[in-house]
């Protein structure tokens, strides 16, 4: 009997995600990472397990306290999911295919207070801008500060602008 091949077996584990830190992806992973003290390896997994269940990076803050109450193996990967779980059974229930995206800041605020409430912990709402109610992103994360001239600049886009192209004949 032919001994078997590795090809033929399964991979014991996930292949691994690799990008150089010089790279622009690198980069931004590496100043996520700074920004939350994380290994660039954990910052680029957490960043994954937010983006596959439709959440970004402005959610970690929350995501990362109901992980740490969660505990267990993978506790981010496991908060993900639960968090995902909660707004695919809201969206089955409103008949809406997702969340919308001015209502995901509220109702995943809610599911993570849900969670730690009845755990007798508070939600830790600080540096968390975009949560209702909370002040303006810090600067480099999107901050337009009040009154100054960008905020007062508004672009109406909700009428098309028409192109008409002309026939100039050479003369």
């Amino acid at each position: 009997m032919p001994r078997p091949r590795k090809s033929d077996k399964p991979a014991k584990r996930e292949s691994p995600v690799q990008f150089r830190l010089e790279s622009d992806l690198g980069r931004l992973v590496g100043g996520f990472a700074e920004r939350h003290g994380l290994g660039v390896n954990e910052a680029a997994k957490s960043l994954i397990a937010l983006c596959v269940v439709s959440l970004d990076c402005r959610y970690y803050g929350l995501v990362r306290q109901l992980a740490d109450e969660l505990g267990g193996s993978n506790p981010f990967v496991q908060a993900c999911l639960r968090v995902n779980a909660s707004m695919e059974g809201a969206a089955m229930a409103t008949g809406r295919p997702v969340i919308p995206d001015a209502a995901r800041p509220g109702f995943v605020l809610r599911v993570v207070e849900g969670v730690l409430t009845g755990r007798g912990k508070p939600v830790k709402t600080d540096g968390l801008w975009f949560v209702e109610g909370n002040s303006l992103p810090p600067p480099g994360e999107g901050a337009v500060p009040e009154g100054s001239e960008e905020e007062k600049t508004v672009i109406d886009r909700s009428v098309r602008k028409r192109r008409t192209i002309r026939r100039v004949d050479p003369e």
